[in-house]
């Protein structure tokens, strides 16, 4: 569930929502859609662009193929986000790709990547998590389920494109810890809101977070624990990180199950239980970051 494409015509987009051509350029005019301009003078639309100004407005995407995105289903108005039981019954009955499609659907309406992790998607996996105990088709139910989130959330991040000079982002799951879907939900819901994400997955070394923290002069870490740790580990864990922060002058988000070292944490270091809670952390990131870049100008 991937798109190609890199700019769209205002004439596709217009298909796309269904308005008009002459509407659409007038909104481009107004400021309202950013476009650019070919040497011959031709608006193009960067697809992600075109993606935030039919988030932001709540139009319908009553033709999606238009600007290059998969096929999520026939349009309808006041989308809302899957609940979990809908989820849930989607993934038991191996729909995952409808299931992919209906929270891609959601996203495209506005829905923030952060309030379908938090919701739908973590209660459907939590209650699957149960489910091999008296289902014989249990595990099978639940990896099918992971995986339509993560390709519903690859989806969704390939419609960002970070601007130019975006602040870099980097993290991954502690070691031993095989869970992939907490750290790329963290990776999508920091590049839909600007950041440039790095992304190192699943079972990731200190060490490896360090040095491309290092590498990529990263504004901010983070650290997935889906797993418990024991009080060395987690001590290493976070001594690792504080050492990061200082070197890197970074921040460091901490999520997962060992949020209950929160005492423990210190400095640019912080715990957070929620993904809407990093994205509103990582806002403010960015806003400071906006601000400092004006003050040198």
């Amino acid at each position: 569930m991937t798109h190609a494409r890199s700019y769209v015509s205002p004439r596709d987009l217009a298909a796309a929502v269904d308005v008009s051509e002459s509407s659409l350029k007038r909104w481009a005019d107004g400021g309202l859609l950013r476009v650019n301009r070919t040497a011959g003078g031709h608006r193009r639309i960067p697809i992600s662009e075109a993606i935030r100004f039919v988030r932001e407005t709540k139009l319908r995407l009553v033709d999606p193929a238009k600007i290059g995105l998969p096929d999520i289903g026939p349009p309808s108005p006041g989308i809302e986000a899957p609940g979990a039981a809908e989820l849930e019954a989607l993934f038991c009955d191996h729909c995952g790709s409808e299931a992919a499609r209906r929270l891609i659907r959601a996203y495209l309406s506005g829905i923030s990547v952060a309030e379908l992790c938090d919701g739908p998607i973590r209660e459907s996996l939590r209650r699957l998590g149960e489910l091999y105990l008296h289902h014989a088709d249990g595990i099978a139910i639940e990896h099918g389920a992971v995986d339509a989130c993560s390709m519903a959330l690859n989806s969704i991040r390939n419609m960002s494109a970070p601007p130019a000079g975006a602040p870099v982002a980097v993290g991954g799951a502690v070691e031993d810890d095989p869970y992939l879907l907490p750290t790329l939900s963290v990776a999508v819901v920091l590049e839909e809101i600007g950041f440039r994400a790095i992304n190192l997955g699943p079972a990731t070394p200190l060490g490896a977070v360090q040095s491309t923290l290092r590498r990529e002069h990263g504004r901010l870490a983070w650290r997935s624990f889906g797993l418990d740790l024991s009080r060395a580990d987690l001590d290493r864990e976070i001594a690792g990180m504080q050492e990061a922060a200082a070197l890197c002058g970074c921040d460091v988000a901490l999520g997962g199950r060992a949020t209950v070292f929160s005492p423990r944490i210190q400095d640019r270091l912080h715990a957070f239980s929620s993904l809407a809670e990093l994205s509103g952390f990582a806002r403010g990131i960015l806003v400071s970051e906006t601000s400092s870049a004006a003050a040198k100008r």
